[in-house]
């Protein structure tokens, strides 16, 4: 009977920024990795029970239609493998040994009783002398259930060193693993060096946005007969066995799970043992990050994350895999240009989302691509324009972001960001938003140039100030002070998500100071301008609470007309081949 391998186990080697091992396997000693293979030391070993390498077996006993399991195991040098299933229970968790071999060289061995476990791992103990570990995988003798085609979508924009990477790895791994596969990118910016041929296929494009640029990508997939997509950033480190073992659990799917999402998690380029989220759940409270900030070194994080079930939430799109009958039976994204777009196409689709371990992703820190445009402008607006729209009620999550935002913005004297807030919202009353997204975008860049501070502080230390741990209610009474009284003390702050109201309290200048490009900006206590804004967000988020199912029926009918296929093809100016 024909192997087909689920799960291929790796040690890193493919990404070399990765240089946290234990999220890959775990030794009692220091090992050598070269030329892809780990050199284990006499009468030593490898344990393989990490976040990468873990086997979500309960995933995919519930999921898949896969009854048999087995390990191969490729050395150089006499080894000993052993096999284990974790079982959790309500407050801890036991090991079985399911299997225990020695052998030489080479072994192929079935694995009994695995599906009674919620995750199996190996362990891979050296004899006499030196072992030398070349490959170990999981696969099975059952047939695939499903007939897949993978595309794999990148939209890009001015980062040719990380799509040409990216792409050249994903290549290298469709050709070498021969799974049916092929890679589409919509190319927004800059002309890149990636040759079109019977794997990669490239459309240059206007800058859209990643709504534009995925749906371009998409369609070019939906041409090519796949069956399923996934969406990817192209500022990512990734290894090519996230899109294999996408491409193997589709091919085992039930039936009845055939439309679930799979999201791949997020990593940190910085901390590779970082997992910043899996998935997000939405409800009109805000976003619930799954898996948020855990440290994939831990083994009860790993566990977590291997025995998580289906949710009703949003897929983000750095690595988010699924059927391409959603885009036949939902339609496709809406053309709000970026930030937002995933989580309207998630919702719209009503998306059951599974993550697996080792299906991942390493992507920058926020803190560093952090933009008012990005953040004030098109959040705001997008979240809007989906809470209006989504089939769920979510209209309150829409009302408490757009206060959240401009509450957050004027108690920091962020200026720059209550202008995107203001355009934002008159584009959303004012039905804006229709306009063409290219030529939108670079009216919000024009603005946000003409009102970004120009000027620069050096050579001073950021310090905590005395009012960051008092209540809530404290510095709001204490922030309204700053309208009676007149502020008597300067101060500093962070630039970004960091940016705290405590920050400006009773402050007549504040310093933004900016780790990343190690400067800061002078920003000034101005009564008259907070006034300006602070009647302007009471007006506007009255008439659109009291307007709610004007907005509604505006937003179903915009999503109606801009997610066909006939309107992106007109928008994107594709020609498309009959």
């Amino acid at each position: 009977m024909e192997k087909h391998i689920l799960h291929n186990f790796s040690w890193g080697v493919e990404t070399p920024y990765v240089a946290e091992n234990e999220i890959f396997f775990r030794c009692p000693k220091d090992v050598v990795i070269q030329d892809g293979n780990i050199y284990i030391d006499a009468f030593s070993h490898v344990s393989f029970n990490t976040y990468y390498n873990i086997f979500p077996s309960k995933q995919y006993v519930k999921y898949t239609n896969i009854k048999d399991l087995n390990v191969g195991v490729v050395v150089k040098g006499k080894a000993k493998i052993e096999v284990y299933g974790i079982k959790q229970e309500l407050a801890h968790s036991y090991e079985v040994n399911l299997l225990s071999h020695y052998f030489t060289n080479e072994v192929n061995l079935t694995i009994e009783n695995w599906s009674k476990y919620d995750a199996v791992y190996c362990r891979l103990a050296s004899c006499e002398d030196v072992v030398v570990l070349k490959k170990i995988f999981f696969y099975t003798k059952d047939e695939p259930t499903q007939d897949v085609k993978l595309g794999c979508c990148f939209c890009t924009y001015n980062r040719e060193n990380y799509i040409t990477k990216n792409v050249k790895k994903i290549h290298e791994g469709i050709v070498n693993s021969q799974i049916n596969s092929l890679i589409f990118i919509s190319n927004n910016g800059k002309k890149i060096n990636i040759k079109n041929n019977d794997i990669i296929h490239l459309e240059n494009s206007d800058n859209y946005g990643g709504a534009g640029g995925f749906t371009r990508a998409a369609l070019m997939a939906s041409e090519m007969g796949c069956t399923h997509i996934i969406f990817m950033d192209d500022d990512i480190e990734l290894n090519f066995e996230s899109v294999f073992r996408t491409y193997a659990f589709y091919s085992f799917i039930a039936s009845k799970y055939k439309n679930i999402f799979l999201s791949g998690s997020m990593f940190s380029l910085d901390e590779k043992w970082l997992q910043y989220e899996r998935n997000t759940i939405i409800d009109n409270y805000g976003m619930h990050h799954q898996g948020h900030c855990q440290d994939l070194r831990l083994y009860g994080e790993i566990l977590q994350n291997a025995t998580c079930g289906l949710v009703n939430g949003v897929a983000g799109w750095w690595f988010c895999a699924f059927s391409t009958q959603h885009l036949k039976d939902y339609g496709m994204p809406l053309p709000i240009f970026i930030r937002g777009d995933d989580i309207e196409f998630s919702r719209r689709c009503n998306a059951k989302i599974l993550s697996l371990p080792g299906i991942c992703v390493w992507h920058e820190p926020f803190y560093k691509k952090y933009s008012e445009i990005m953040e004030d402008y098109y959040l705001l607006r997008n979240v809007l324009i989906f809470s209006f729209s989504t089939p769920q009620n979510l209209i309150e999550f829409g009302m408490r972001f757009f206060r959240n935002k401009f509450i957050r913005n004027i108690t920091t004297w962020n200026y720059v960001a209550l202008k995107m807030n203001m355009m934002a919202v008159e584009d959303f009353i004012s039905g804006r938003y229709e306009a063409n997204p290219y030529e939108n975008h670079q009216r919000i860049v024009n603005v946000y140039n003409s009102v970004k501070k120009k000027s620069s502080v050096e050579g001073f230390v950021y310090y905590e100030n005395q009012y960051t741990h008092i209540r809530l209610r404290k510095k709001i009474l204490l922030f309204l002070l700053n309208f009676i009284l007149s502020p008597s003390e300067q101060g500093v702050s962070q630039k970004g998500f960091n940016r705290r109201p405590s920050d400006f309290i009773r402050k007549r200048e504040v310093i933004v100071y900016d780790f990343h490009k190690q400067c800061g900006e002078k920003h000034f206590f101005e009564r008259k301008h907070l006034i300006f804004y602070i009647m302007f967000f009471i007006k506007n988020y009255l008439y659109i609470f009291l307007q709610q199912s004007k907005f509604r029926e505006q937003m179903l009918q915009f999503r109606k007309k801009t997610t066909t296929k006939e309107y992106w093809n007109t928008l994107l100016k594709r020609k498309v081949k009959i």
